[in-house]
Formats: structure tokens, sequence, C-alpha cells
């Protein structure tokens, strides 16, 4: 994992974590491994029915800056305690998102990089920015199933 620390854009994606993180919907998220087994041990499965786990992975250098953008712009709209938690707009935070994503900077050793595809796994908001995506995938996913759990 990089760090991105002192960087640029650091305070400002972490600004965005707090906006950000209040929009998951943690109905499919699993903090980690003991947690899903722990899930899953309390879990009855009938003769007819199947049980199954998706893993992604490099979930961080996989998702697009476009495919990140519209999820959570359509979350941020669909947020009617929004106003309570910031005073900044939705597209004022739609440019920041953007701004951040597409100037990731880390560090390694004692230089600095941009990173010019996908966006940093070190930042702050990385990880609800994935979760982000990834529940708009899954519920989409789920939504158009024939069968759905």
């Amino acid at each position: 994992m990089t760090s991105c620390i002192s960087s640029p854009t650091y305070i400002v994606s972490k600004h965005l974590l707090s906006i950000l993180s209040l929009l998951l919907n943690e109905k499919y998220l699993v903090k980690n491994s003991a947690e899903f087994a722990q899930q899953i041990r309390e879990q009855q499965i009938v003769e007819d029915e199947v049980m199954v786990s998706f893993h992604v992975v490099s979930q961080f250098t996989s998702i697009q800056v476009e495919l990140t953008l519209q999820p959570t712009c359509e979350k941020l709209q669909q947020d009617i305690t929004l106003p309570g938690c910031t005073d900044i707009f939705v597209t004022n935070t739609m440019r920041l998102l953007e701004f951040v994503l597409k100037n990731s900077f880390f560090a390694h050793e004692q230089d600095y990089y941009q990173q010019t595809f996908d966006y940093v796994e070190g930042s702050p908001a990385s990880t609800t920015i994935a979760n982000l995506v990834m529940e708009f995938i899954e519920e989409r996913a789920i939504s158009n199933a024939a069968h759905p759990p």
C-alpha cells in the first residue's frame, strides 16, 4: 500500500471521507474474514440453496474514475440528511472528488509520485469510494438477477 500522508490531496481526501462515509449502505459489506466466517456459521442453508461469495481482485486499481463519479453523485443527490452534515453543495463535493481521484499522489521512500491511472489505495477516502462503487454494482446485479437473494 502506498502512503498519501503529506500529499497535496490528503486533507481534501480526508474531508471527503467524512462526507462519503455517510452514504454507505453496509448491507453487503463484510469488514474482514473473521466477521465473514462468523456470519456464514450462523446461516442455515437448505437443500435447494447455495451460498456464494465474491472477492474482488485489485479493487482499487480496477475501478475507473468515471465509474466512481456517477453512483457517488446519485447517492449524494438522494441523501436528504446531507445538508445537516456538510455545507458543501453536491456539485462542489463532486468537483473535489474528481480532483482528488485525478490528482492522486503518493510517497515512496523520500519521493512523491502522481498516480496516472485509477486511484491510490492509501488515500483516506479510497476504501469508502471503492465500497460505494461495489455497492452500486451489487445493487444493480441483485436488482437484475432472475432469482435475487
